[in-house]
């Protein structure tokens, strides 16, 4: 069977992500910050690639630029400041544990590679992704298509709308703070040609097989958001691209990840700032 491969990693697929705290402190050329890169043991994550930012080559850049959304295996905590509630979350089938019953989205195929999963409002982070020799097999990816991702659109804007009113009725009615930008990423999805029954893994990217940030908690904190199908030829980076994680991303998801090791999502930053401060 001929392996369909693309070059990049593409928006509204699934992966297995690892941090490289090598790759991100070498250009700092300190045997000090080196070794303690070398000592850590990052975790290996689950992750739904939700933004396309850029490509290499691109204003001197060697990666590809994403935004991604770190999965859990629970609900997400309460977030007083942001109004956030446990049940703002979506579940991924055949995850049917959604704390007031909300409908699983499914993916392709499916069902997806673990049970328990939920997507949450406010774990995005900006990445950088080395290009690889031989590109990502579609073929080893599950990918959230078209009726899945307006569903999650749905999902959000009813989330953000009960935050919004969440902070309004606790500041008296007076003006509040919009994060609604945390919802933002899957929500707009149906208004950048996500139709009923569309394939959002398109083959642009395919191979021969030859070859406004949101407001978060202090152990949540994002990096900038961009458009979410993404243009990857108007990259819209950090202030300092080089402080956003390397990592490694795999769509064979059962060989990097069990069940029972998926990762607590806030984890995950807590690793960035390590290596960056």
């Amino acid at each position: 069977m001929v392996q369909r491969r693309q070059f990049c990693p593409l928006p509204s697929t699934y992966a297995a992500m690892r941090i490289d705290p090598v790759a991100m402190v070498q250009r700092l050329r300190d045997p000090y910050a080196l070794a303690a890169a070398e000592k850590m043991q990052p975790q290996t994550y689950l992750v739904f690639i939700s933004e396309a930012s850029g490509l290499p080559g691109l204003y001197g850049t060697a990666y590809f630029y994403y935004t991604v959304d770190i999965l859990g295996t629970v609900p997400p905590p309460r977030e007083e400041v942001e109004c956030f509630e446990p049940d703002m979350c979506i579940p991924i089938f055949p995850n049917d544990t959604h704390p007031t019953g909300r409908k699983p989205i499914h993916t392709r195929p499916s069902p997806f590679a673990f049970r328990d999963c939920f997507h949450w409002p406010s774990t995005k982070m900006m990445i950088r992704v080395r290009p690889r020799e031989g590109g990502w097999n579609v073929d080893d990816g599950y990918v959230l298509p078209g009726a899945s991702l307006m569903r999650m659109g749905a999902y959000w804007e009813e989330d953000a709308a009960r935050a919004k009113a969440g902070r309004q009725a606790r500041s008296g009615g007076e003006a509040v703070l919009e994060v609604e930008d945390a919802f933002e990423t899957e929500s707009s999805a149906m208004n950048h040609g996500v139709e009923e029954g569309s394939d959002s893994s398109s083959s642009m990217a395919d191979l021969p097989s030859s070859s406004h940030e949101p407001t978060q908690s202090a152990s949540q904190k994002s990096l900038p958001l961009n458009d979410p199908l993404g243009d990857m030829f108007s990259p819209q980076l950090a202030d300092d691209p080089e402080l956003l994680p390397i990592v490694d991303l795999w769509y064979d998801l059962e060989n990097h990840l069990k069940q029972e090791d998926i990762p607590y999502p806030n984890d995950i930053f807590k690793e960035r700032d390590e290596i960056i401060k």
